[in-house]
Order: C-alpha cells, then structure tokens, then sequence
C-alpha cells in the first residue's frame, strides 16, 4: 500500500492530530484482514532536522529507524508493517504502520490489576524483573527512550503462559548517547517521576534487573 492509502484508511482516533513541531500528529487504530490490529500513525509537516537532515526529515521514519535498531539490539518492541513520505501540494506526510503487541498490557493496567489485589506478589516481582532487564538491555547499548512513561513500557498480561516479557513502544524521540550511564539515567530520571505505582522495594527489584542486564556482555 502506499501513504495515501494508508492515509485514507478508516479506524479510530487513539490519538487525535495534534499541533506539534510545527506540525500534526495522530494515531488510528485499524482492524486489517492480513495483519491484524494495527496502529497506524499519520503526521504532516511533523519533521525534525540534525546535520545530515538540515532541512528536516518527518519523524515517522526516524522512528521506523530506531524500532529495527532497538529490536536488533534484543528488546521487544512493535513489529513495522509499512513505513513511507511522500511531498503533496508542497506539504510532507508520513505515515509508519505497527502491528499491537498482542497479548501485552501497559504499566498502568499492571497498576490497576495490582491494586485490585489480582496479581500475586510473585508475579508482581516477575514483572519488574521483566521490566529492569529490558531497558538494561535498551540502555546497555545506550539507547534512551526520552518520553519513558509507563503506558510506553508493555508487559505480557498476568494470565499469559510463561515467564514475563517486556516491550517498548513510542520511540519517535529515541536517540543514542555517548555513553550508557547517561542514556539510563535521564530515562530513570523520568520515569521515577511517572511510576508512581512503584514502591521502594519495586525500585529495588527493578534496578537489581536492571543493573545484572546493564553489565551483560
């Protein structure tokens, strides 16, 4: 398919356009016979510029960019459907479609579950180990997130078979840093201020994933 057919698409507004970059960006939901539910994402004018790209480049396919670079680096994140740009009548669209991460819940709904009382302690440990050794992982080859809220970290849900497994969505700002310390702790940085469903002892559990995933070779 090409951007203009995925731009007219139908589905529903997860995220609505919104002004930004001087530019618009929403997420569509849409149900596709082939591949299942899909995210599709579709931007206007929503570019960023470095020196390679001066002039701009939509972040759409810097995303695309970083998802393969991350999922070549051993974390889970949404597999790409189809990622593309094209110029019309003098504006820049771009689209990037992913396939959901089936069979996955965000932090929150972890939170939510978890306040209800219907997840054991011991899966509740699993899940934060889970979480601590895939952003090791991510960090190790000093990748950081940038935008770490916990509906962007994805857990496979409690009732699923097997041991817990972590994903990672929303890397549009994702970037490399010089070094791995720093990538870990500006993304920490963040997401303590967000987590707030986390205890000391979840942090304990977590950073002890983390820092055995981190200092992996």
């Amino acid at each position: 398919m090409t951007v203009a057919a995925w731009w007219q698409r139908e589905g529903e507004w997860v995220e609505p356009p919104n002004r930004r970059r001087d530019g618009e960006s929403g997420v569509k939901r849409v149900q596709d016979p082939v591949h299942g539910l899909l995210y599709v994402k579709l931007q206007t004018n929503h570019l960023y510029r470095s020196v390679r790209y001066p002039f701009g480049r939509p972040t759409a396919l810097r995303e695309r960019d970083a998802l393969a670079a991350v999922a070549a680096s051993g974390v889970t994140v949404p597999e790409v459907v189809f990622a593309g740009d094209e110029k019309d009548g003098g504006q820049w669209r771009a689209v990037l479609v992913t396939k959901a991460l089936a069979g996955y819940r965000d932090l929150f709904h972890w939170g939510l579950r978890r306040e209800r009382g219907r997840v054991s302690d011991e899966r509740q440990a699993e899940m934060l180990r889970a979480v601590g050794r895939m952003l090791g992982t991510l960090h190790r080859q000093r990748w950081q997130h940038t935008n770490l809220y916990p509906n962007h970290i994805f857990v496979t849900d409690d009732a699923a078979e097997g041991p817990v497994r972590a994903a990672l969505i929303d890397l549009e700002n994702s970037r490399r840093c010089l070094r791995a310390a720093t990538a870990a702790q500006r993304d920490f940085e963040q997401l303590r201020k967000r987590a707030t469903m986390f205890s000391d002892a979840d942090w304990h559990i977590l950073l002890q994933a983390h820092a055995a995933a981190f200092a992996a070779r």
